[in-house]
């Protein structure tokens, strides 16, 4: 199915929330044409159903004129967001999410913590420089020096 549209026939009256792809086609959502917000993650083939959503955005000002709804701004860091719920899934997930370190146990209040913590944290090897994030990556380098030491020791009995 060719999904190419003209802009004459594109309607859209949410003033700007249609998403076409720069090759003049829609995104593929189940094989038919869809819409999304570019406000929020909602995703629909229905032009109606789509033009009910974009009013969630929208608020109606004291002359009667619609206008797009006023921003939420993350206190914290300063993100916009379009919609409350949005900026309260990234406060979530950013800001009061806690995660551990997976080589140290460290717990870290937010995520930026976390990722600056988890670019210096290694699991680190004491018989060489070798460093390494994933611990069965570690343990199979730790077992090379098992079979290494085992193998010396087999040759030193050897000798006998």
């Amino acid at each position: 199915i060719d999904n190419k549209i003209e802009e004459s026939q594109v309607r859209n009256e949410g003033d700007g929330d249609l998403k076409i792809s720069e090759t003049g086609h829609f995104n593929d959502f189940d094989n038919e044409d869809h819409y999304e917000c570019e406000q929020c993650d909602f995703k629909t083939s229905d032009e109606s159903e789509f033009g009910l959503h974009s009013k969630y955005h929208q608020t109606e000002t004291v002359d009667g004129k619609i206008e797009k709804a006023s921003n939420y701004d993350c206190e914290i860091c300063g993100k916009p967001f379009s919609c409350g719920w949005g900026l309260k899934r990234h406060k979530k997930q950013n800001h009061e999410k806690v995660r551990k370190c997976n080589v140290c146990n460290e717990q870290f209040l937010g995520l930026d913590p976390w990722s600056l913590h988890n670019k210096t944290c290694f699991f680190t090897c004491d018989q060489c420089d070798y460093k390494e994030k994933r611990l069965s990556r570690y343990e199979g380098h730790m077992r090379r020096h098992m079979r290494e030491q085992n193998l010396s020791i087999k040759n030193d009995d050897s000798d006998y």
